[in-house]
């Protein structure tokens, strides 16, 4: 069920949009069937927060509008850079890539680019795994320090398989190895047969996103290991420059 008061809200912005010389209240009003004493002090929060607008009583869409527009567009900009320096990373070590983001102890997995002899994994684009488990979830940790990881994880980690990391202060020890190294190394955590090396992107000293290979065990020796490693921390650096330019 829709959200009444959020709909008015809506109706409001999207008329105002709709009327290239502007609209009035009563207008508004009129066509959204919302009372004038209703209506007014919703205006009147618009304007304030300058999503709207209004110029000899008639009401304009206001700067806050295009800057929530503009975030967005930034945002597409920025996965759309970082998906297609995926797919050269995919060509260069031949396993799948993924993208991912922090939120409340877990990584969102926002993107994946397979190659033809992918395999399956446990993660897939919209969902999610503890950050204390995966590869990517260690990469994003390592923009916080030791304080809030001790505070956030104690207790509530996820364990996934046998070599699941729910230890805090083993977890704590690999996120200061990240920030030293630069990247994170999982070994069967979220699934016994997949290995996966992830680094986090930063742009101007905070972490963005994070970057992983999943490698099948059966391939994951040390010389395919740090190849793709050696892979994802080349294409940090340029991603991060790329992402720079955004700014």
């Amino acid at each position: 069920m829709l959200h009444m008061p959020t709909l008015r809200v809506i109706k409001i912005l999207e008329e105002i949009r709709d009327a290239e010389d502007g609209i009035t209240m009563t207008e508004i009003s009129e066509r959204t069937i919302i009372p004038m004493s209703t209506l007014s002090p919703i205006l009147k929060t618009l304007s304030e927060k300058d999503f709207v607008r209004n110029k000899d009583n008639k009401y304009f869409i206001g700067f806050g509008v295009f800057r929530l527009g503009n975030s967005y567009n930034q945002k597409s900009n920025t996965i759309s850079i970082i998906k297609s320096y995926m797919r050269e990373i995919v060509s260069e070590c031949n396993e799948i890539c993924q993208l991912g983001i922090y939120e409340n102890r877990m990584v969102f997995y926002l993107e994946k680019v397979e190659p033809q002899r992918a395999v399956k994994i446990v993660s897939s684009v919209g969902t999610k795994l503890a950050a204390n488990a995966a590869a990517l979830g260690k990469a994003l940790l390592s923009q916080f320090d030791d304080e809030y990881i001790r505070k956030t994880f104690t207790g509530k980690m996820v364990k996934y398989t046998e070599n699941t990391t729910t230890d805090i202060n083993t977890l704590i020890e690999q996120i200061r190895e990240v920030r030293e190294k630069k990247y994170a190394i999982e070994h069967g955590e979220t699934s016994i047969d997949i290995r996966c090396v992830a680094i986090p992107l930063e742009v101007n000293g905070k972490v963005i996103a994070a970057l992983s290979i999943s490698i099948p065990m059966y391939r994951a020796d040390k010389e395919n290991t740090e190849k793709c490693r050696d892979v994802l921390l080349k294409y940090k650096k340029i991603i991060e420059t790329a992402l720079s330019g955004l700014e």
